[in-house]
């Protein structure tokens, strides 16, 4: 009986990590958290099990890190345990941004509050970590089905004003200027790429030479690489609304 299984391992979890030489040592909660990480990336539990152990980590409190963001958005999308993952995801992004606030309702209150703090960390590696994880969680809400929530974070994460006029004229249920504005964007994109490419052949082996900014770059490749899927997604979907299927086929 999954129920009977998963509220034991939730009994004996609870039990293990209440113990004095438990709790009170780094080193053993570190081991149990290890453990939870494990069984998470392993990909085998059913959504039951999958569901136990995000409630095990959302059990340990506000502090969620050593639960690699990427794992618990898996493991959240392949069990159907979409929701917890969210919760999970949410705090992840308060430890990123440096929020603060109630660990039951992290996020609605903190996408407006937080927004002028995103990319604000106080390293390249922070400011990767959190464009990571608000990546994970647009991707959660939209298999939610929570567009208005997709769209708050995106706006929060694109560096194209046109990808934002675009959002902007998707909630406002425009999609011939949504359409209009994903296409600049992906114009812009398209040089954008055609150019560093260029750059990339004429500087050959200088990158070697910039290793210090590593960081910083690796962050910009993950937004872009996030905003340039997001751009091919809303072109399709806008012109979906439009009825210009053979556009659609086109692309």
């Amino acid at each position: 009986d999954p129920l009977v299984a998963k509220l034991a391992f939730a009994q004996l979890y609870r039990t293990v990590r209440a113990e004095p030489d438990i709790a009170n040592d780094e080193a053993a909660m570190a081991s149990l958290h290890d453990g939870v990480t494990s069984l998470l990336s392993t990909r085998q539990g059913g959504p039951a099990f999958v569901g136990c152990l995000h409630e095990l980590a959302l059990s340990e409190g506000a502090e969620l890190t050593w639960l690699p963001a990427s794992i618990a958005a898996s493991s959240a999308r392949q069990s159907g345990n979409l929701h917890s993952g969210i919760l999970i995801l949410e705090q992840h992004l308060q430890s990123a941004s440096g929020a603060s606030g109630d660990s039951t309702r992290p996020v609605k209150r903190g996408r407006t509050s937080s927004a002028g703090n995103a990319g604000c960390a106080g390293s390249a590696e922070a400011r990767e970590e959190e464009m990571s994880v608000r990546v994970h969680l647009a991707d959660l809400y939209r298999a939610v089905g929570d567009e208005d929530v997709v769209r708050g974070l995106s706006a929060q994460m694109a560096s194209s004003d046109e990808v934002r006029r675009a959002l902007a004229a998707e909630a406002r249920a425009d999609a011939e200027q949504a359409r209009e504005n994903y296409d600049a964007a992906q114009r812009n994109y398209d040089a954008a790429q055609a150019s560093s490419s260029a750059g990339a052949d004429s500087e050959g082996g200088r990158g070697a030479s910039r290793g210090g900014s590593r960081g910083g770059s690796d962050a910009a490749s993950t937004s872009t690489t996030w905003e340039a899927q997001l751009v091919k997604r809303g072109a399709l979907e806008s012109r979906a609304l439009l009825g210009q299927w053979a556009d659609i086929a086109a692309h």
